[in-house]
Order: C-alpha cells, then structure tokens, then sequence
C-alpha cells in the first residue's frame, strides 16, 4: 500500500495530464473551427472572382466587344494579417499545386479553375470556371501593361481655354510689354494681327481665327480675359484686351486662342470705362430717354435734334457764339499711375465755313462746371420760409424767431367756443412715382416744441382737404406727472378724447422748452396691414425717448397731403407763444426705402470724402470795443466717407435741417486732397438725395481741351483759345479723334481711319497743370465760336461711337508672335500583353484588373495588370 505522500504525488499528476489533455483538446477543437472558418470565406472568394470571370466572358461575346475589364473588389486579409493568394489556370497546372483539385467530381486537366489559397496552401476555395464546352473560343492567361504614347508638340488640355466643358483647339502667345514704368490695373491693350497668318492644324484639319471664335487668355493659359472686337477683316484685326495687372516693365505673356468654330462671339464693350454707338438712338429724345449718362447743353441754338446714323444737328447763332454739346454727366477720376483717353469716330457735314462742325472735348469739373444738377428727391416741405403751398385749414398764421429757431404762430380759432383751439395746415405731398399697393415706404422727420404747456403738436396725413381720412401723430407734455405722450388719431378732427396714447414716459435730463424729433415711417400706407415705425428723438445726443411699432393696428392713409397740426384743450396760449415748430421733410420710396434722418449723396467713386458745413449768423462779442456784432460762423459739420456701392450717407438724426440762413457748404477730397468745394443753394435735409453729377456751363471758357474739324480746314486743335494745324496723313471724312489726361498734360491726336490699320497714333502732350487733381467729364457737339458775322448757320456733325478707356504715356505695346501650336490630346492609354503565362496569380494586397482581349486571331486572352499595392 502507497505512503500517503505518494499517493498524494499520484493524485497531483494525474489531475494535470487530465487537464494537459483538455487543453490540447481545446486547441485542436479551436483550430479545426478556424480552418473550417477560413475554408468558408476562400471558398467564398473563389465563388466571387469565378462569377465576375465568366460575366466579363459572357458580355465580351454577346457585345463583341474587345479589352472589356473588370476589378476586383475582394478583401485584403481572411482574418487578422492574413492575407491570401489567388491561382487562376488550367486543372492539370493548378493540381501540381493542390493535389485535392483532382478529387472533385468536375475535374477536368483542361477546364479552368479559380483557387483562393492561404499562403501555405493548407486550407483553400475552389471554383470551377470554365469546363472546354463552355467556350466559344481558346481562352489563354496573359500578364499586360498600359503603354502612354508621349507626344512633345501642343499645349496640355488642362493649361488650354475652355467654355462650357469645349476645348479650344489653337493658340498663339502675345507679348505685352510695359514700357512706362507703371503698374496698371484692368488696362486696355490694343493688339493688331493679321488673322490669315495664323493657321494651326488639328487631326488633319486647318484653324483660322473668326470673330466668333476668338478668345483671350491671361498668362496661366486659362483665366479669361474680356475684349472688345474694334475692327475684323481677312487680313487685318484690332481688338482691345482687358489685361488686369500689368507690373512696372514687365514683358508679360496672354494667349490668343481659335479653333472652335461653333463659338458665340463673345466682345464686349463694357471693358471700357465708357461706351455709346451713336448711331443705335433715333432721336435726341430717344438717347436722352435711353441713356441716363447723356445731358444736353445748347447755349445760342435755335433748334436741334438727333437724327438717325447719329447725325447730329443744330441751327447756331454766330454773332458772337453757339454750341450744342451732349455730354456726359458723370466724373472720371484720375491719379498720377492711370489717366484717361476720350476717343471719338464721327466727320463734319455740310458746306459751311464758318466754324466748327465736329467737337470733342474734355474738361474738368470744379472749373467749368457745376455740381448738384439733380435733386433725385426734393424732400422739404417747410411752411416756415413760405405758406405759399399750404392750405391752412384752421388759424391764422404767422411766422416768428425765438432765437436760431423758426416756428410759426397761431392765433385764437374758435373751433368750439371757450375749449379747444386748432391750428392746422396741409400741403400737396403724392409721390413721385406711384408704386404698386403694398410696395411703398413712407417717411416724415418732423421738428416739435415741447413746453410746459398740455398742448398737441404733432403731424398729419390726409387724403383729401377734408381729412375723412386722416393720420394723426402727436406728442403732449402733461406737466403734472412730467411726462411725454405718444398719441395717435384717425378722427377728421380729433379732440383730446378722440386720442390714442401709444407710449409714454417720465421725462429726465430734458429743460422746457426744448425741442425733438419725430420720425415716422410706414410701410405700404393705405392698405389694410400696414406696418409703422414711430421713434421721438432727442436732438442733443440722438437718443430715442419714445418710440412704437406695430403692423395692422394703426390705420394709415396714403399721404396725399401733409402738414403740420396744434391743438390746445382749454385755454388758448398767449397770441405771441409759438405754436409749434416748421419742418416737415418726407419721403416716398418703394420696397427699399432711404432712410429719412440721412442725407445721401451719389454719384462718385469709393473711397471720396465729403464733408457738409452749415453756417449762421452767429453774435460775436468783441471785447477790445465792448460791442456785439454778427458774424456768419460754421455751426455744424459732418464727415461721410463714399462706399462700394458709390454712396455716402450723412446721419442728420441731431441736426435735421441745414441751409436756413446760408447756401450748405459741400467739400470734396480724394486722397486726402481738397478737389472741389461747391455751394448747394437750398435748404438740406434728412431724406435728401443729392446726385453729384458736373453740368457744363461753358464748353470753351475752361481749362480743358477741345478738338474739332472744320469742313474747310479738316483739322482743328483748340485748347484754353489756342489754335494749332495740321494736316499730316489727314483727309476730310471720318476721323477719329482722342483727347486726354495724364500727369498734369493733355493729349490729342485725330487720325483718319484708314492710317489706323498701319499707323500708331502719336499722342501729342500739351503742357497742363491742373490746379487741384484730376477729375474729368468729357462732351461731343457742334460749335462756332468768335464769329463777327451775323445770323445762324445748320451744322451737321455724324458721331458713331464714343468710348473711354485708361490711358497712359507711353502705353503698353502689344506684339503677336504668329508661333501657333494646337491643343495636345494623347491617345487613349493602350493595353498590350507582356507575356504568356500557364496561370495567373496574385496576392490579396495588391490592386489588379482582369481584362479580356480579343486576339485577330479569335482567341481571348484573360489578362491581368497590376495596379498597385492596396491599403
């Protein structure tokens, strides 16, 4: 019998052989389920490239179709980096290396099979993919490549021109060359080329450049470039080029392109600053209607017109001097980098010799013009400067001053015997322009007394002189409670019962008298839904005091009429007190409105600044004599800077009305610099627009330049009554004709047409020096001028076009090459075999791509390429 100890000794080993075996059971349990596992997911692979096999077959045959392919999407590992290889062959090749093909029941040496494998080729899919009777055709195994044919002549597809997704198929450089030392932005460079020279052949086939197909690229071969076509014949070509940046002495490289003979043509005359063909107008009514740029200016001209083909024609006085001149009412800036050229093609007409027939000139605003000619929306209506459009429907007015302010009174009106008093009067206020219903704004800023007095001073909307139909907007003080009412009415003549208080407030940090600001707007005025913006302003700091808003609960008529109103419940003021205070500024608009405490001003480029001076009689103590005296001294002024969109706005908010005593001061500076200073003579006010636009006074008692032919000495060159000659390489007819600016010197040239083709104009300087900066309009017409002899003469002068564009001395030179290449499109990549082979394999990390080429000679190939290796 054992010892204990040895018993224990047999008990331990036997309890661990027993759990040795369940571990090594468990192994070999885990490690039949993982190939039966991988088993699975080959077979399953095997099932998949089998099946995509057979239908690229199938499709190649039914389509007829040659190198059709297809990739093969199939997983990189079966588990965790545990890639896979793939056999595609023949069963006797592929049985060599997996002996168990040959017991399947569909063996066959010469069938084709597909066998997904682990690298060791233990564990493996197979699929049957093609016994002999399943094919039409000898099928063989293959390994290809992609062959690119290289082509060096041409430009590259992606550095050519293109328009909506078709490819222009020639080019041609042309050098631009900066010879002034300059940078230039959006110039014009004027590029001249004869298009029979350039021919470019693309598979086979010759390309001329058309109008309708000539394009322009920037330097990169892409970006497009704007142009306008001057002139195009067969052998000769003027186009302008808008070059967007051109540095100091550059010799810069753009590309013409042609070659698409189904192209719009796509010139465009916008590239100039200005442009206008005379002769699209049928009367001067007809230009002036159609063209807001345009203004006409006749001085000693009896009759005048434009006819048809730009004939432009005026009967002159010529005792002493006459003109008729269209020109053009906005400004053209200028600096010391870029000026401006003003070019003109027109002829005189007619036998006259008694002056000019044919005018361009150039001027500059702030000398010989005037500024302001429009007023886009007169907007006081101000009873206290004149009653002369009001009716007054109740008291009797009269104007006084309580020191720098107007005001009017009132005196005793009986409406009810011993209670109320009433002082109200409208005036005729419609719009300018009736917009449709619910598309209106309306606007009133309105000035009002308050004093420690309950009386009702406010403003009122009518439709009629009966006010059936009637907006009251008031405001009352109530001196017990210091505060400041809101009110609202529609009654034809409300009494204080009659009011609707909208807001209210206690009063702080306000002495009586004092006066506020009222600004009422409402949107679509007259409908059933109006909406309303009521805001009382405090004109010292431009805080709001009281305000309401709403839509619907106000009922608003459409303000025919407008006018001020003040009502006194009780006891009547004195017959001296002020009754209420006279401006009334309103506004009309339709969806976008202009706000009514802004004045805005248009018409000038970004980056202006305006400043506005109001001034008064101010009394000024002296204390050397110990007397008083009045002096005029600038009380206000404001700083508005223009914006992008050509606008600058002046808040009025603390300052409503300027103008009452003296003409606005208006000052104008461009970098810094004073440009122009002008005088605007009439009230200002909030709502105003004003539109600074030059209005010509006198086309030849300026600084400036005109140039004109005569009809007997066909060139004239007139500048400050200066008079020079000269006939070189003229002939009477059509002429173009260019004056301009640039540096403190004017240029000038007129040329005839036909010199254009082969000859550069020769810009001739004129010594200038203008006195602030350059700040230009320009004008066509017909003029004599300095004639001794009396009565009139009909002049005739044919104007086609007139443009301007940037200009520069010396310009830019522009110079075709003629060298043309065509658009470089390769050949498709091309597949070939590389080599035959008994079976394809390959790894389950790499990209491959199985195609199926039809041989000459029938048979197909199943060729595979590689591509890569995958993620």
């Amino acid at each position: 019998m054992p010892t204990p100890p040895l018993l224990h000794a047999i008990g331990t080993g036997f309890i661990i052989a027993l759990l040795v075996g369940l571990f090594m059971y468990g192994l070999f349990m885990s490690e039949i389920t993982m190939i039966n596992n991988y088993t699975a997911l080959l077979q399953y692979i095997s099932d998949k490239i089998a099946t995509s096999i057979r239908a690229l077959y199938s499709s190649t045959y039914l389509a007829n179709s040659n190198q059709s392919s297809i990739s093969l999407n199939i997983p990189v590992e079966v588990s965790s980096e545990k890639g896979y290889n793939v056999y595609i062959g023949r069963g006797e090749v592929l049985a060599l290396e997996f002996p168990r093909l040959k017991e399947r029941e569909d063996y066959n040496s010469q069938a084709f099979y597909v066998i997904a494998s682990t690298p060791d080729k233990k564990v493996y899919g197979i699929s049957l993919l093609f016994q002999p009777t399943d094919l039409v055709a000898p099928l063989e195994l293959a390994k290809g490549e992609f062959t690119v044919e290289r082509i060096m002549e041409g430009f590259d597809p992606a550095e050519g021109y293109m328009e909506n997704g078709m490819l222009w198929l020639c080019r041609s450089p042309v050098y631009i060359i900066e010879k002034g030392n300059t940078s230039l932005s959006n110039y014009l460079v004027k590029i001249e080329f004869n298009p029979s020279k350039l021919n470019c052949t693309y598979q086979g086939k010759a390309y001329t450049p058309a109008r309708n197909d000539v394009r322009f690229a920037d330097s990169d071969g892409v970006s497009t470039l704007k142009y306008w076509i001057d002139e195009w014949k067969a052998n000769y070509a003027r186009v302008w080029v808008q070059i967007p940046v051109i540095q100091p002495l550059e010799n810069k490289t753009i590309y013409m392109y042609w070659g698409n003979p189904y192209a719009a043509e796509r010139s465009d005359p916008a590239i100039f600053l200005f442009y206008d063909d005379l002769t699209r107008y049928s009367s001067l009514r007809d230009l002036l209607t159609r063209s807001p740029l345009w203004s006409i200016r006749p001085f000693n001209t009896y009759s005048y017109d434009l006819l048809p083909g730009g004939w432009l024609t005026g009967v002159l006085d010529i005792k002493t001097e006459g003109f008729l001149i269209l020109y053009y009412n906005r400004i053209l800036t200028v600096d010391q980098y870029q000026g401006v050229l003003v070019e003109a093609l027109g002829k005189p007409y007619g036998n006259s010799t008694d002056g000019a027939e044919y005018l361009l000139g150039l001027v500059n605003v702030g000398d010989g013009t005037q500024v302001f000619n429009e007023t886009l929306r007169p907007v006081i209506v101000d009873p206290s400067l004149s009653l002369e459009n009001y009716t007054i429907i109740y008291g009797n007015w009269g104007i006084g001053n309580l020191g720098d302010d107007s005001f009017l009174n009132a005196t005793r009106f009986d409406y009810v015997a011993g209670e109320d008093y009433y002082a109200l009067a409208v005036r005729s206020n419609p719009p300018i322009t009736r917009y449709p219903a619910g598309q209106e704004y309306y606007q009133i800023l309105y000035k009002i007394r308050i004093d420690n007095t309950s009386i009702v001073r406010g403003v009122v909307i009518t439709e009629d002189l009966n006010r059936a139909r009637a907006f009251y907007i008031a405001l009352q003080y109530t001196p017990g409670d210091n505060s400041l009412k809101l009110l609202y009415s529609s009654v034809t003549l409300p009494g204080l019962s009659d009011f609707q208080v909208l807001n209210s407030t206690q009063l702080v940090n306000i002495s009586l008298p004092s006066w506020v600001i009222l600004y009422v707007s409402v949107k679509s005025p007259g409908t059933a839904n109006p909406e309303y913006s009521l805001q009382v302003i405090n004109p010292v700091d431009g805080s709001t005091i009281l305000s309401s808003s709403g839509r619907g609960t106000l009922t608003v008529y459409q303000p025919e009429y407008v006018g001020p109103f003040a009502y006194s419940p009780g006891e009547p003021p004195g017959l001296s007190e002020p009754w209420f205070d006279d401006l009334l500024s309103s506004r009309y608009d339709t969806n976008t409105p202009f706000d009514a405490r802004r004045l805005y001003v248009l018409g000038l480029s970004p980056g202006w600044e305006i400043t506005i001076v109001d001034y008064k009689d101010v009394l000024v103590y002296d204390n050397e004599t110990n007397t008083t005296r009045i002096e005029k001294q600038a009380v206000y002024a404001q700083n508005a800077t223009v914006d992008d969109s050509g606008t600058a706005s002046f808040d009025l908010t603390t300052y409503p009305i300027l103008g009452e005593k003296y003409p606005v001061e208006f000052l104008f500076y461009y970098n810094g610099d004073l440009v122009d200073r002008i005088e605007y003579p009439g009230l200002v006010s909030g709502g105003m627009v004003l539109l600074f636009r030059p209005y010509l006074k006198h086309p030849v008692k300026i600084d400036g330049g005109l140039i004109f032919t005569y009809y007997d000495k066909v060139l004239g060159y007139h500048i400050k009554v200066q008079e020079v000659v000269n006939n070189t390489n003229l002939r009477a007819g059509y002429n173009i004709t260019g004056i301009g600016y640039f540096n403190s010197k004017l240029y000038y040239f007129i040329l005839n047409p036909e010199y254009y083709n082969s000859t550069t104009p020769t810009y001739n300087p004129y010594s200038f020096t203008y006195r602030l900066a350059g700040n230009f309009t320009f004008f066509i017409g017909l003029m004599v001028y300095g004639s001794n002899r009396a009565g009139t003469v009909n002049l005739t002068g044919i104007y086609n076009w007139v443009r301007v564009r940037p200009f520069v001395d010396p310009e830019p030179v522009a110079q075709p090459s003629y060298l043309t290449e065509a658009l470089n499109i390769p050949n498709p990549p091309q597949l070939r075999v590389v080599e035959y082979i008994d079976k394809i394999v390959f790894s389950s990390e790499l990209l491959v791509d199985l195609f199926l080429i039809v041989r000459p000679d029938s048979h197909y190939v199943l060729t595979i390429v590689f591509r890569g290796k995958r993620a």
